[in-house]
């Protein structure tokens, strides 16, 4: 269960299923789903402008950042 938890959010059907871990005595209507993050790639970022601090406006203008993923091999693709 952790490995499906630790991956989400889920897409089935094009629908976005979030997975929340069930508590004994928990009411299905005491959940809130407000919040679900996701990874997403941002593609066509000029080469001068690929830094940590950009990747995190983007992800701050997106709703907030957990993480940057930049290569250091040199790679354009991160």
């Amino acid at each position: 269960m952790n490995s499906i938890r630790l991956g989400t959010p889920w897409f089935y059907d094009r629908y976005l299923l979030n997975v929340h871990p069930w508590e004994l005595r928990l009411k299905s209507n005491s959940v809130v789903f407000n919040e679900c993050n996701m990874w997403v790639q941002v593609w066509n970022v000029p080469l001068h402008r690929m830094s940590g601090d950009v990747g995190r406006k983007i992800g701050q203008a997106l709703g907030g950042t957990i993480d940057v993923a930049i290569p250091g091999n040199g790679s354009k693709e991160g």
